[in-house]
């Protein structure tokens, strides 16, 4: 007779009708926090009871600089723009009065 912690319990009730979870959706599922479904899943996975796969995932998302270089555009195509726009030459004080000191200097 395998012993079985409340957790345990738990655990296996979220994953009856299913043939796999995430821990998010088995957190959602028993009302475990995640680290708790964690530590749970690794000890029915001792006791031969479940599997774990471990899908490593990469997001990546946007920094807010990131949004705003899309809204607003990159500070070097800024630059390129108003060296365009001047004839392809100008001052360094003319072209931070048209971008801002900080998109010129990344620019």
């Amino acid at each position: 007779m395998i012993r079985l912690s409340e957790t345990e319990h738990r655990l296996l009730e979220a994953l009856k009708g299913l043939r796999e979870a995430s821990v998010e959706e088995l957190s959602r599922r028993s009302g475990l926090p995640e680290s708790t479904v964690m530590a749970g899943i690794e000890l029915l996975r001792d006791k031969g009871l479940v599997k774990v796969e471990r899908v490593e995932k990469t997001r990546y998302v946007l920094t807010e600089e990131g949004r705003h270089a899309l809204r607003e555009g990159f500070p070097e195509e800024k630059l390129i723009e108003a060296l365009e726009a001047l004839g392809g030459e100008a001052e360094l004080r003319q072209l931070a009065g048209m971008l801002g000191k900080e998109d010129l200097s990344i620019g």
